[in-house]
């Protein structure tokens, strides 16, 4: 149930970014509009135009002026106009149908950004997902200053307006380059996982997965049906108690504290045997709690959060993490076999 849910959020939340990025397109491209045509649009009448205007000293300008359908450069003093020369519409380079036209165009080029930039959020809540966060930090930085600053700098001075937008395309595509290649380099050293997503290989897995409700007789029940798996699968009574209260204290905190009253919801429960350890994965979308940062003797703890048991957990279980993840908690708590 609750990753039919988390999957309503997920396409809920893409839905919302597709139509946040479609109205920041039609917004700049109004936006550059009206920049393009701000002097015109503030200095015009009905048969006299203020084309372009530059300063070239105090009181001293030289203005393109359009009267009628005849184009006038002038020179403007402090206390006199004189009139340079004349141009006509082809002499004056850019039309406004042409700007527009450039506006389209770079609108496009910055769209096709889109696909490596979903790609890239896509990588970062996967590595955290995977508890990874190295990785996903790697890419936060790449994507928000190292790769895109110097991009846009190099595009602004080479290419103006198309350079900034090419810019944000390549940024994307080379965080993705980049985020890989250093995946790649931490594989060789024996840091990550192989493969692209760095799946685990694993010999022999068996799994035990339940969705429950926010109930502490639901808690009740799984407990017991995960003994009844410890002993079909001839794990040993001490190890299967500890897996229990793992389980029970977890979930029973998540059950008392993490929902607001008088509310249905869901949390998953998963537990796999895999190679030589024992895996135990609760993921709920309660509210943030981090058992990681409990200490027993911090002023900032939450009396009414029963974390004795938890703070127990910490010491006996071979590894416990917490990662917060698309507004999901998400514990894994692992316990070594020890060969009998």
């Amino acid at each position: 149930m609750i990753l039919l849910s988390s999957f309503l959020n997920n396409f809920i939340q893409l839905v919302g970014v597709l139509v946040i990025f479609g109205f920041v397109l039609v917004i700049t491209y109004f936006a550059t509009k009206w920049i393009g045509g701000f002097q015109k649009m503030q200095m015009h009448g009905r048969n006299l135009q203020v084309i372009e205007s530059m300063q070239l000293a105090p009181n001293k300008y030289i203005e393109i002026v359009k009267a009628g359908e005849v184009y006038l450069v002038i020179a403007v003093g402090k206390d006199e106009v004189t009139m340079l020369t004349r141009l006509t519409g082809e002499q004056l380079g850019i039309t406004e149908g042409e700007m527009l036209g450039m506006c389209n165009m770079a609108l496009r080029i910055f769209a096709l950004s889109f696909p490596f930039y979903v790609y890239n959020k896509f990588l970062m809540s996967y590595y955290q997902t995977i508890l990874q966060p190295g990785l996903s930090t790697v890419i936060t930085a790449l994507q928000g200053f190292l790769v895109i600053v110097p991009l846009t700098l190099g595009g602004i001075f080479l290419w103006g307006l198309f350079g900034v937008c090419a810019a944000a395309v390549v940024s994307e595509a080379a965080t993705i380059l980049l985020s890989c290649l250093y995946r790649m380099l931490g594989q060789r050293k024996g840091r990550f996982e192989r493969g692209v997503y760095m799946l685990p290989e694993v010999e022999q897995v068996k799994n035990l997965d339940c969705s429950i409700r926010n109930d502490l007789d639901e808690v009740i029940a799984f407990r017991e049906k995960l003994f009844s798996f410890c002993e079909e699968n001839h794990i040993t009574e001490r190890d299967a108690k500890i897996l229990g209260l793992a389980m029970e204290e977890i979930a029973a905190n998540i059950v008392q504290y993490g929902y607001r009253a008088d509310r249905k919801n869901y949390m998953d429960i998963s537990f796999t045997i895999q190679d030589d350890k024992y895996i135990l994965r609760i993921r709920d979308d309660g509210i943030p709690f981090n058992p990681l940062e409990y200490r027993p003797d911090g002023e900032e703890q939450k009396e009414d959060v029963t974390v004795g048991g938890i703070a127990l957990l910490k010491k006996i279980m071979s590894d416990f993490q917490y990662m917060r993840v698309l507004n999901m908690n998400n514990t894994v708590a692992e316990l070594n076999i020890v060969p009998k």
